[in-house]
């Protein structure tokens, strides 16, 4: 078989040779910076809310649980019976970002949520066993502990968002 040596043939050749280096180039930058760092807006987000985060811890009545969830009491029952991570409870509850916009209420729907405290993102499930029934606490949970950088689709719920909710516990249901 010969080797055509044609001016066609030969441009032809070192395009396709230039096109495939120009993809392997291209898939060695996508692979060394991808993921690197995270997305500037991400990041942004990261760092307010550890600002917030840090100037709640500060105001009088707020506590901090070794995870990082923050809570206030805002009315204290002073029961005795706490629920277990296995148990089931019946609450009302508004859940807001940072910024007040409200994503979800049980008030809003006119009747109490009943769940599995197994069921729910981390910080409720760790919150809710700080209560006994009467109590209304307000959470503030970091990422970490609510959807971290996966919200619910369609939700306001941004990725990496603190999550504020006003909770009372009605009954815990074993």
């Amino acid at each position: 078989m010969a080797i055509s040596t044609s001016p066609q043939k030969k441009d032809n050749t070192f395009l396709v040779i230039g096109i495939i280096v120009a993809i392997a180039a291209l898939s060695v930058v996508l692979i060394v910076f991808a993921g690197s760092a995270p997305a500037p807006a991400s990041e942004q987000t990261r760092q307010t809310n550890a600002q917030f985060m840090a100037e709640n811890a500060t105001r009088e009545g707020v506590f901090t649980t070794e995870s990082g969830l923050q809570y206030t009491i805002i009315t204290d029952a002073e029961g005795d019976q706490h629920p277990t991570e296995n148990d089931v409870v019946t609450v009302d509850y508004e859940g807001r970002l940072l910024d007040g916009q409200i994503f979800d209420s049980s008030y809003s729907r006119g009747t109490p949520a009943t769940f599995g405290l197994n069921q729910v993102i981390a910080g409720w499930t760790e919150g809710l066993q700080l209560m006994t029934p009467g109590d209304k606490f307000t959470f503030w949970i970091p990422a970490e502990l609510a959807y971290g950088a996966n919200p619910p689709q369609g939700s306001i719920i941004t990725p990496n968002a603190v999550l504020v909710f006003d909770v009372e516990l009605h009954s815990i249901n074993q």
